[in-house]
């Protein structure tokens, strides 16, 4: 105990307002260490209180989570299960303050405490971090000035810390059985439904991840996910949850509209499949074209009646970029990518490309799109 008290003097400043505190807290210290002494844990009790909370659905879908290293993957117990293991276990105190701010270059930082106490052996287990007042955005970041954001921010990173030091208190062996327990109980009560996998579809999108992204993981509509899935994705959810991984270790980042179209026309620009044999054909006919067109506009109006190859084998100087996005858009339509998602992303880019062409080449792309 004396420990424990020598670090809250040590840690609370000495005025006037921070006595009375201090001796608030002494009391607070001294009142659990003798509950503890009154009432020691038994451990065997303590464990079977744990597996008994772990039968139930709500806490088991909340208690793994799950992340990739090295192409494994790890799971563990969540902050959640470390919190039903301390309240079984007894005589434990945990959670986290702020220690002090202070601003570097403009933008000011916590110094933060995640600690756990066992007040029935006096042993404690607390980390010290700092958290920036910062948050980072596709398109940059800026500074956190509203105390409610600050806050989240801070609870959000000491919870991992919070839970690292629950787990370093409890025996090894009593979280394992726990971690099985969990498992075992999702196999046995959890039934898929429509509105436990709409559910979670919405608890997915809160992250960032949306329907399609999950369906592309899992290989299946989601609304043929099995039990087996459901639980794998929950402790997906959890990690990212919890701050242990970020969405982008487990889904495919989607790409815009324009972003698929981008694509296509580099794979346009260098295309590896085309053979030698179909290189010297195209270049045959667009010899043919060239030497039997009256000037370049005639070649832009036969250029979206080109394949691929016959692009790649076109002469650098006539390939112009217009010509490239005609192809791309082409084939675009043709994978299946959705026309008016195309012409949105595309805007003025559209009407960019169309006066790469001549009339006759813009009415030959337009009846291409409308009759794909």
């Amino acid at each position: 105990m004396s420990n424990e008290l020598t670090t809250i003097k040590n840690m609370l400043p000495q005025t006037a307002g921070a006595q009375a505190l201090v001796q608030r807290t002494l009391a607070e210290v001294q009142v659990a260490v003798m509950m503890a002494k009154q009432f020691p844990r038994d451990k065997i009790i303590a464990k079977e209180k744990l597996l008994n909370d772990c039968c139930r659905e709500g806490l088991a879908s909340a208690a793994m989570y799950s992340y990739a290293r090295g192409g494994t993957e790890i799971t563990g117990a969540s902050i959640r299960l470390a919190e039903a293991a301390k309240n079984a276990w007894g005589n434990m105190q945990s959670g986290w303050r702020v220690l002090s701010r202070t601003a570097v270059n403009g933008v000011e930082t916590s110094e933060v405490e995640a600690f756990a106490w066992d007040s029935e052996n006096n042993t404690r287990e607390s980390v010290t971090f700092s958290v920036r007042h910062w948050r980072d955005t596709k398109k940059g970041g800026y500074a956190l000035t509203d105390e409610r954001d600050i806050y989240e921010l801070c609870a959000n990173n000491a919870s991992r810390r919070v839970r690292a030091c629950i787990l370093k208190m409890i025996d090894k062996d009593v979280i394992e059985d726990a971690l099985q327990q969990c498992q075992l109980t999702l196999n046995n009560t959890v039934k898929i439904t429509p509105e436990k996998i709409q559910e979670m579809v919405k608890r997915f999108e809160a992250l960032g991840v949306s329907k399609k992204q999950i369906e592309k993981r899992v290989q299946r509509r989601v609304e043929t996910i099995n039990g087996i899935l459901l639980h794998s994705l929950a402790k997906i959810y959890n990690s990212i949850n919890d701050g242990m991984s970020a969405p982008s270790e487990w889904f495919e980042e989607e790409l815009s509209t324009i972003d698929k179209i981008n694509e296509e026309i580099k794979k346009s620009d260098v295309i590896n499949d085309v053979s030698a044999q179909n290189i010297e054909a195209s270049q045959a006919k667009i010899d043919d074209i060239i030497e039997n067109s009256e000037n370049g506009q005639d070649l832009a109006d036969n250029v979206v009646n080109f394949s691929i190859a016959e692009l790649v084998a076109m002469p650098q100087e006539l390939a112009s970029s217009q010509k490239a996005k005609a192809q791309a858009i082409l084939k675009a339509v043709a994978d299946g990518y959705d026309m008016q998602d195309i012409a949105e992303a595309m805007g003025d880019k559209w009407q960019a490309l169309l006066d790469g062409l001549s009339r006759n080449g813009q009415g030959i792309l337009k009846q291409k799109l409308i009759g794909a």
